[in-house]
């Protein structure tokens, strides 16, 4: 069974292809969108310019993105910042820009750690863990040393990353090791009572249920979210919209 660090390695193709299967989502997005608006009898063409050209913005940034991960960086460097900036406007900030690399960064690593988790025969279980220092959030907080089964749904529900800039991780290990690390007082198999809270999604306007600590756009495993990642960048290049020079 491969450690996290043995895996990194070996879950850059992993990445690569979850991150295409986003772009592909954003595409059939942008093409579905259009159709309806010329299906109505009525529509605003501004608006769906808008759409059209958001997509876009999303797409060009992903293959910025899949070129890191190609590269096996988990931040953005220089290049990135500039080449963001000029895809999503100047008013893209260093830090929005590395926010938003890291995010899918993170999502993209993460997808493919899972899914070599799950097609490992020797991970029995996850095990989560935070950061451990200041920055980690309250609600991460309670997440932290918790062992799921590999099958739970809750493990699905709260796999990293969880909100913007989450360092959390999941490691995937035997049913000796979660034993052991429960003795240690290392990690618990107790599982407490979540709260759940719902939010409108700001770009889509539905209504959607996630456990606390989950935030708008990081909702199920990352192998199997690329419409929440690929809304997750519609959404943050939409922040940019009140910005002027």
């Amino acid at each position: 069974m491969a450690t996290r660090e043995d895996a990194i390695a070996s879950v850059v193709d992993r990445a690569s292809a979850f991150l295409k299967t986003v772009k592909v989502n954003v595409n059939t997005r942008k093409r579905s969108d259009w159709l309806a608006k010329l299906a109505a009898e009525k529509y605003d063409s501004s608006d769906a310019i808008g759409r059209l050209a958001l997509a876009g913005k999303a797409q060009r940034i992903l293959n910025r993105i899949g070129a890191a991960v190609r590269d096996g960086r988990l931040d953005a460097n220089d290049l990135d910042r500039k080449k963001l900036r000029e895809i999503a406007g100047q008013g893209l900030t260093d830090q929005k820009a590395n926010l938003m690399m890291r995010n899918t960064l993170s999502t993209g690593y993460n997808a493919g750690f899972r899914q070599q988790g799950m097609a490992d025969d020797g991970v029995e279980y996850w095990h989560y863990q935070t950061a451990g220092d200041h920055a980690v959030r309250p609600e991460h907080r309670k997440f932290d040393g918790l062992i799921l089964a590999k099958d739970d749904p809750l493990a699905a529900k709260i796999f990293p990353p969880n909100d913007h800039n989450c360092r959390c991780t999941m490691d995937g290990i035997s049913k000796a090791e979660a034993e052991k690390l429960v003795a240690e007082g290392k990690g618990t198999m107790d599982i407490p009572n979540f709260k759940t809270v719902t939010y409108i999604d700001k770009v889509t306007g539905a209504k959607l249920e996630t456990i606390e600590g989950v935030g708008p756009g990081f909702i199920g495993p990352p192998d199997d979210s690329a419409e929440a990642v690929a809304l997750l960048l519609e959404r943050q290049i939409k922040q940019l919209e009140d910005w002027k020079p």
